[in-house]
């Protein structure tokens, strides 16, 4: 049971609440979204495809990209207190030669 603590800090909670997971995935239509707590954050495509034969279902990842890996010294290296200050939605740009947006 986790027990959350009214002066745990966010990080305390997270620790809390994921240090045993390896990692969380979500899928959102054609991507699938992974976090990896004090890892990384990915998103990836799977092929699945049927074997006739056996009827078993294969599957394979055909295009897989880092969005962001965990810096300690950055997410870390400050006081509890500015823990809100800290928190901010990084801005990312997709390289994509067939897509004119590369803002997403």
């Amino acid at each position: 049971q986790l027990l959350i603590h009214r002066d745990d800090s966010i990080r305390d909670i997270l620790d809390k609440a994921l240090g045993g997971v390896q990692c969380l995935s979500m899928n959102a239509g054609w991507w699938t979204y992974g976090f990896c707590h004090k890892t990384q954050i990915f998103q990836f495509h799977e092929d699945v495809s049927l074997d006739a034969l056996t009827a078993k279902a294969n599957t394979k990842i055909d295009s897989r990209y880092l969005l962001g890996k965990y810096d300690k010294k950055l997410s870390e290296g400050f006081p509890v207190e500015e823990e809100i200050k800290q928190m901010h939605r990084p801005y990312s740009k997709h390289n994509d030669e067939n897509d004119d947006n590369d803002d997403f």
